[in-house]
């Protein structure tokens, strides 16, 4: 997948790709950026995230709007505009405005990708 999404490799934003496979969503690539900022949550290793679905990498409560998001994305083909939570390496929780978009892949493979536009601290 490398190789497929070179062209994510050097771009300033956070970017993801997933597959999907049945009802999950797997995840297959992840650029430099993302693992930059949101690395802390798998030891900066993007080999250890790829191949698991969102509930195998993050709390049910965040994992469940990111499948919604997913789901809705890949069923209507869509661009989608949301804002998504995650924690920083210190725990405190962050909302992400996300861009999602389907790809669909040999006429078989459903792709949905993801960039972070924007990342808010979350005043409370």
């Amino acid at each position: 997948m490398l190789i497929f999404n070179s062209n994510y490799e050097n771009f300033p934003l956070p970017v993801w790709q997933k597959v999907k496979r049945g009802n999950q969503f797997i995840i297959q690539y992840v650029n430099p950026i993302y693992v930059k900022l949101f690395g802390h949550d798998f030891n900066y290793d993007e080999f250890e995230i790829m191949g698991k679905n969102n509930f195998q990498l993050f709390p049910k409560s965040i994992a469940q709007i990111y499948y919604e998001n997913d789901v809705a994305v890949s069923v209507l083909g869509s661009k989608l505009e949301s804002i998504e939570r995650f924690k920083d390496k210190s725990g405190k929780s962050l909302d992400l405005k996300v861009v999602k978009w389907r790809d669909i892949k040999d006429n078989k493979d459903t792709m949905v990708y993801g960039v972070v536009k924007e990342i808010i601290p979350i005043n409370k």
